[in-house]
């Protein structure tokens, strides 16, 4: 209970507040790799992390959904989806979390 309070209040706290121009996306997803690697080993990259595996959770549900074949999320171990986050934001500094899923989602399919 606790931990989820604190990603809750840290997800709050560092959040853009920006949408993307279609409303497709909100939360930290939206927020810039900049600020991504400003939160790194704090709290605030937990929640990051946390919007980031929950998209990828998302986008299984909807695979499964319309009767696809969900994509194996624990073929990547957390700590390598998270470098993999860390070096996307480092070498894009202006692209968004969201940018860093999608080549993180690229990387686990083999896309």
């Amino acid at each position: 209970m606790m931990r989820a309070l604190v990603i809750a209040l840290a997800m709050t706290s560092c959040s853009s507040g920006a949408v993307n121009a279609a409303g497709e996306v909100f939360g930290v997803g939206t927020a810039s790799c900049t600020h991504f690697s400003q939160a790194r080993a704090t709290v605030n990259e937990v929640a990051y992390m946390s919007w980031v595996q929950g998209w990828l959770s998302g986008i299984n549900a909807a695979r499964k959904l319309q009767g696809q074949s969900i994509i194996d999320l624990d073929a990547m171990p957390f700590n390598a989806m998270q470098d993999f986050v860390r070096s996307y934001c480092g070498s894009h500094p202006k692209a968004t979390v969201l940018d860093a899923g999608l080549g993180l989602l690229g990387q686990i399919t083999g896309h």
